[in-house]
């Protein structure tokens, strides 16, 4: 992995240090070597992690002995070895790099054909083209910006962002922001900023300053063909495929380590990367004082079964908010998930040991693991039966679960229904704390569900639940939180459940394969018994729990309403006043329903805070 930038003048004057100065904010997604390509219109830079072929042959940006074609990449093309034999190249060293340059530099290769997690820019300087690259879901970003005067392109936004002279919050991410605590589409809250979509290529003609954008690969198209095979068919193929997704991941130049939390899709990465793995696996835990949900037990006793290198600890919820500003810059955008706080930790222990980390992100997209997936397949049936429970005389707590479980299904179509079934949704009241409600009040937060919406509403309700989360909350939010939080700390992360092959078959499996009995993710399971102990196989699936309430309550209680004091000197259309009246209330106990919201505006403001002197609303 690496941080790849650069920029395309149109017949301004260049600005090289300028664009140096942006470029290195990156610098940390590529501590090995730092290398740099310009002429007379443009400017790059490559900041190199070093995974694949450790020499400096393989340094960017990477060209041949003509010099006339360059190539800036961050990720992994894990088919590179297949490519070289389908595409009898030559090649001079032995990393994908040089692959992807050889198979660039052809004629209309189609980018549908790597496997791999990827973001990269090919420049040629004869035919004065720029084309920018995204993976097919989206794991690694990238962002460009265009204006009459240059087209800039960055791993990060906040190399943009320090570039541009002003930075104007675009409103409806901003919408989008408060109900979800992320941005949920393709634009940035940075109006003009933008995030390439995945599994497009995007052409810069540098003569003409016009782009044309091509998609070559989309989930929509990927789904048309669904397939039912038998439940004893499925399983072996599956099976199959998961196996070779990880075989393929363990590729590695550098130690390699695992995220291990105790739950199904970490500790299948880890009993099957261990077969594949030269040197011995080192996986990493945490878990919060006094949790009590610890699966540090669970974790432990799988890294001793597998023999890995295991390393845990203990998050203390001291101190929680020293590194907390610098976290949020680091999302390049406001980024309220408060899991970012724990992964961020461990990735500073994995560091010290492994450059690469296999995360199980993606499980739960593909195979059916949350519980709103069980709600959609049971739809009517549960919408009724939570509709009964709520009006029981029982304790008011569960009552105000079964009406939470009821109102969370009792939406007028799909796309609401889909919109307002995920994490951190804070419906109409997000706005409550906005002085200038016209800012959002026009806007339509849950526009990219309706986009969903109009591709997948022809599928059975889960099946379509799931692919409306491949493209919002996955793609939005857990896999941003996985690229950037791994990277400050100069740590590939490796995603073996989004692996091309394995997406391509089982998201096109029936739902019935999926969840069987009343059981989420039961074809994941079923395929694990003989890797994983039961308690893990069959326990209840617990979130991670981050204790957010708590530190609002507690250890940054002084350091949120010291924030919210200063923010009332800046020009942010915020309600500090009543933000912290909010605070007051619920360190008194007195509201614990608008913890997460508070939250929300707590991180926002942290981030405006970082360009106060450019923001303009």
């Amino acid at each position: 992995m690496c941080g790849i930038s650069g920029i395309i003048y149109n017949n301004i004057p260049k600005q090289t240090n300028k664009f140096k100065a942006s470029a290195d904010l990156q610098a940390h997604r590529g501590p090995d070597f730092t290398g740099y390509y310009g002429d007379s219109c443009s400017d790059f830079i490559h900041h190199r992690l070093s995974i694949l072929d450790l020499d400096s042959r393989s340094n960017q940006p990477f060209t041949d002995d003509k010099k006339e074609k360059y190539l800036v990449y961050n990720g992994e093309i894990y088919n590179y070895k297949d490519l070289i034999k389908s595409y009898r190249l030559q090649v001079n060293t032995s990393s994908d790099t040089e692959v992807l340059f050889r198979l660039m530099s052809g004629a209309n290769f189609d980018c549908a054909e790597l496997n791999g997690i990827y973001a990269f820019a090919f420049y040629d300087s004869l035919k004065k083209s720029l084309t920018i690259v995204r993976d097919k879901l989206g794991v690694k970003p990238l962002y460009y910006y265009q204006s009459q005067d240059f087209f800039m392109f960055a791993s990060e936004a906040k190399v943009i962002y320090n570039y541009l002279d002003e930075l104007r919050i675009d409103h409806q991410v901003l919408s989008e922001y408060l109900m979800y605590g992320h941005s949920n589409g393709f634009n940035t809250i940075v109006c003009g900023v933008k995030k390439l979509d995945p599994g497009t290529s995007l052409r810069l003609d540098i003569d003409t300053f016009k782009t044309k954008a091509t998609s070559f690969w989309s989930l929509q198209e990927k789904v048309k063909g669904q397939i039912s095979p038998s439940y004893e068919t499925a399983k072996r193929e599956a099976k199959g495929l998961l196996e070779k997704a990880i075989e393929r991941q363990c590729v590695s130049d550098v130690s390699l380590g695992a995220y291990l939390s105790g739950g199904i899709d970490s500790s299948a990465v880890v009993a099957i990367a261990s077969k594949y793995t030269a040197r011995k696996l080192q996986t990493y835990s945490v878990d919060f004082d006094k949790s009590p949900h610890s699966e540090l037990k669970a974790a432990a006793k799988l890294a001793k079964k597998y023999k890995t290198e295991h390393f845990e600890f203990q998050v203390s919820l001291r101190n929680v908010e020293d590194d907390l500003a610098d976290l949020i810059f680091q999302y390049d955008e406001p980024f309220a998930d408060p899991a970012m706080i724990p992964l961020h930790l461990m990735a500073q222990k994995a560091n010290l040991s492994s450059k690469v980390i296999l995360q199980g992100d993606g499980g739960d997209e593909i195979f059916a693991g949350y519980g709103r997936h069980l709600d959609a397949l049971q739809f009517r049936r549960r919408k009724m039966l939570f509709q009964g429970l709520k009006d029981l005389h029982i304790s008011a707590s569960k009552r105000r679960y079964f009406k939470s479980r009821y109102d969370k299904l009792n939406y007028k179509n799909q796309a609401e229904l889909f919109a307002h079934n995920v994490p951190f949704d804070n419906k109409n009241d997000f706005i409550k704390y906005i002085h200038k409600v016209e800012l959002v009040n026009e806007t339509q937060p849950t526009l990219n569900y309706y986009k969903s919406y109009r591709k997948f509403n022809k599928y059975p309700l889960m099946q379509a639940m799931l692919y409306t989360d491949m493209e919002n909350i996955l793609q939005h939010k857990y896999l941003e939180k996985v690229d950037k939080v791994n990277m400050w700390h100069s740590i590939e992360a490796r995603v073996p459940f989004l692996d091309d092959e394995l997406v391509g078959y089982v998201m096109r499996l029936p739902a019935k394969h999926k969840i069987k009995k009343g059981m989420t993710k039961y074809l994941l399971r079923d395929i694990l018994k003989d890797h994983l102990p039961h308690d893990i196989l069959f326990g209840r699936k617990r979130s991670f729990g981050t204790p957010m309430v708590n530190w609002l309550k507690i250890s940054l209680y002084n350091f949120a309403l010291q924030v919210f004091e200063e923010a009332k000197k800046q020009d942010y259309p915020i309600n500090y006043q009543e933000l912290t009246k909010a605070m007051i209330n619920l360190k008194k106990g007195k509201s614990t329903e608008c913890g997460e919201l508070l939250w929300k505006y707590l991180v926002l403001t942290l981030w405006l805070n970082s360009y106060k002197h450019k923001i303009i609303f």
